[in-house]
This record gives C-alpha cells, sequence and structure tokens, in this order.
C-alpha cells in the first residue's frame, strides 16, 4: 500500500514524494509498454521552435535530436559547449542562502525566473538548471519546484517555445522523479548524482561490470520505467508527456498557474521541509568526515 504523505510521520521529504501520477481509468491497460513498445518513443528534439511555426525558416532547423531524455555527464558537457551558429547555452544555479529560510527561497525563485527571462531575451535557447554548486552557506532549490516555475514563468511572459530546460541534479534517482521532471517542463534531465554513486560501486567492486555498461544500464531502466508510466495514461511519445497528468498531496509551494490548473488538495506548509534534508545531508556529511579524521589521526 502507498503511503499518503500528506498524513505521514516523516519529518523530511523530497518533494517528489507529494505527488501522484494519474492514470487511465479503463479496464485494459491503454498501452502495453511492452508488447507496443513500436509505437512509443523517447525521442526529443530540443531547442527553440522558432516565433511562427507556420511560416518555414531555418532557425525552426536548430534543434538538437535525443534518442532519450536522460543525458550523461559527457553527453551534457557537449551540450555546454556546442559552437554552432545559433546554438547558446547558459547554466543558471538553481540555489539559495541557508541562512534566509523560506523568503531566501521564495527570493532565488523569482531571481531564477528572471534571469531565465532574460536569457532568452539574448537568445540562449539552451538553459541548464544545475545544483552542483551547493555549499555549506547555499541549499538546492527543489529541482521540481526549480523547473516548474521557470516554465510557468517562461509561459507567462511567451516566451517558453525559445528555449529548452534541461535540468543538472542531484536529487535524480527513481524513474518517478525523472517523469515528474519531464512532465512539469524539461526537457532533459542529468542525474549527475546517480552517475557518481554507480563510479564508486564500480570503484568498489560492489558492481560487477565496468562504469560504461553500468550508466548503460541505469540510463536503460530510467527509459523502460518512462515507457511504463507514460503507457498508464495512454501516452506513446514523451513529447506529449506534459502536465494535467499528476495529483499533488502537499507541496510547499507551487506557481500560481499549476494551482489554479492542477485538481485535487493543496495543503501548503510551512515546516522547511526542503531545509531539513539539507541540514541532515549536512550533519551527515560533518559525522562522516569526523570518522575519517579519527582513523587517520
Amino acid at each position: 500500500t502507498t503511503e499518503i504523505y500528506t498524513l505521514s510521520l516523516h519529518d523530511a521529504l523530497p518533494i517528489f514524494n507529494y505527488f501522484r501520477q494519474q492514470f487511465a481509468q479503463v479496464t485494459n491497460p491503454a498501452i502495453d509498454p511492452i508488447r507496443e513498445e513500436l509505437v512509443m518513443s523517447l525521442t526529443e528534439y530540443i531547442g527553440a521552435v522558432g516565433m511562427n511555426i507556420l511560416v518555414p525558416s531555418e532557425s525552426h532547423c536548430k534543434m538538437v535530436r535525443l534518442p532519450h531524455p536522460v543525458l550523461n555527464n559527457t553527453q551534457l558537457d557537449i551540450l555546454c559547449n556546442i559552437r554552432y551558429k545559433g546554438f547558446n547555452t547558459v547554466k543558471l544555479p538553481i540555489l539559495f542562502e541557508v541562512s534566509k529560510g523560506k523568503a531566501g527561497l521564495q527570493e532565488a525563485l523569482s531571481n531564477l525566473c528572471k534571469q531565465a527571462e532574460q536569457s532568452v531575451t539574448d537568445g540562449v535557447n539552451y538553459i541548464i538548471l544545475s545544483d552542483r554548486s551547493v555549499d555549506a552557506a547555499h541549499a538546492a532549490i527543489p529541482s521540481l519546484l526549480a523547473v516548474s516555475a521557470v516554465h510557468h514563468h517562461l509561459i507567462s511572459v511567451q516566451k517558453r517555445v525559445q528555449t529548452a530546460l534541461i535540468v543538472e541534479s542531484g536529487e535524480i534517482r527513481e524513474v518517478m522523479h525523472a517523469a515528474l521532471l519531464l512532465g512539469y517542463g524539461a526537457s532533459a534531465i542529468n542525474p549527475y548524482m546517480a552517475f557518481a554513486v554507480l563510479d564508486e560501486l564500480v570503484r568498489k567492486g560492489d558492481v560487477q561490470m565496468n562504469y560504461e555498461t553500468a550508466e548503460k544500464n541505469y540510463i536503460k531502466a530510467i527509459c523502460k520505467g518512462l515507457f511504463k508510466i507514460m503507457s498508464k495514461m495512454g501516452i506513446s511519445t514523451i513529447r506529449s508527456y506534459r502536465l494535467h497528468l499528476f495529483n499533488i498531496n502537499r507541496v510547499s509551494f507551487v506557481p500560481e498557474e499549476v494551482a489554479q490548473e492542477e485538481g485535487g488538495i493543496f495543503f501548503i506548509y510551512h515546516r522547511g521541509e526542503f531545509l531539513k534534508l539539507f541540514v541532515a545531508a549536512r550533519s551527515e556529511e560533518r559525522r562522516v568526515g569526523k570518522e575519517c579524521r579519527s582513523r587517520w589521526s
């Protein structure tokens, strides 16, 4: 039985845990992701669509084709350093000052949306939202919160189709995490922390294969999981997997547009769970560091 996180006794949970995908309420599965895999696709074309898709233009061709939305570190690095004319990439940090608490989070979200809007105005067609620069003074904005806020802000200023959003986050681990990010506006994702864990497991010998094979298997597992999740709503292509597909049990902050459009009951909580996760992680880091120092002293 799936636990209802709204009534859960857990103190701190990732924001992903407060979402539940809807499903097509039919007797038979809407799509069989195994037997009907031929009619399903994770192929994405990311980049600026152009100002007017009804008028053919060479600008419509300046896109990147991805066989699936999961980028490894090398592929993300290539995307960050495309030097062809018409391809511009910027990396925006999704961080906020821990000392400012919840007010700092909302301020950082507001600034992030403004930076994304200005980037599109400057001709950037690939925006990478990254939480790699986390330190003792800066915590990561939940990646789902960041991408949904930027996505809806760009829609409100009529600039969303002029750019693609790529999420580089250490939060992404499970299939549902990827599905939520893609459903709320991300064009591609880079789960760099999951890749780092794989690398560590291979290095220690806990996984009996080389890193390249382990990475390939992980990405394949995520893709198979996305097929299964999409099939529950009768969706055959990842490009059709956008919004209106999730029920929200309780979230810390929801863009106004999402709150108005999504069904279900909203619980706006003020316990600062996003900070509790950060504090717990820092405490664990200090504990491990202390153990290492005592071991070598």
